[in-house]
């Protein structure tokens, strides 16, 4: 469900910008561990890119931190620099994010578990109240591997 529905907020900002949204442009690994949210399938996917060579795009979102460190690392291995070559932004903002200087839209995982637990004690008291859906909005944080740092600094 959290790799569909970002592919849906991905498709969503495409349209809302007026740019056609291309199949092409979008990839998975064929592994499936941890519902595909792992470094191998982000590295089998940027290989995938890097494949295309020069018509590779030059900037990519990754639906998750993990899935973004294994497209480093294949990025790396192929000689190409992020962000100098290539600009990433990933998504939960998990704590090696920060140590990477990975450019990433954080989650607010504290008020979703807090939540969770809330709703969970809840339904345990009372097993036949409503099922309530929250959306949580998260945050662009701004570092190294998306580019933008650099050139601000200009």
């Amino acid at each position: 469900t959290p790799a569909l529905e970002r592919l849906q907020g991905y498709r969503r900002a495409l349209e809302r910008q007026g740019i056609e949204f291309s199949e092409s442009l979008v990839k998975c690994g064929n592994n499936t561990r941890q519902d595909g949210f792992n470094r191998d399938s982000g590295y089998e996917a940027m290989s995938e890119f890097i494949k295309t060579g020069p018509e590779m795009p030059k900037a990519f979102f990754i639906s998750s931190d993990i899935q973004a460190f294994g497209a480093m690392a294949a990025l790396n291995e192929n000689g190409l620099r992020v962000p100098e070559d290539v600009a990433l932004i990933g998504f939960d903002d998990i704590e090696l994010a920060r140590l990477l200087e990975l450019t990433t839209m954080r989650q607010p995982m504290y008020q979703m578990g807090a939540l969770a637990i809330e709703r969970l004690v809840a339904r345990m008291a009372n097993p036949d109240m409503e099922i309530l859906h929250t959306t949580f909005s998260p945050t662009l944080i701004v570092r190294e591997s998306c580019g933008a740092l650099n050139r601000n600094q200009d």
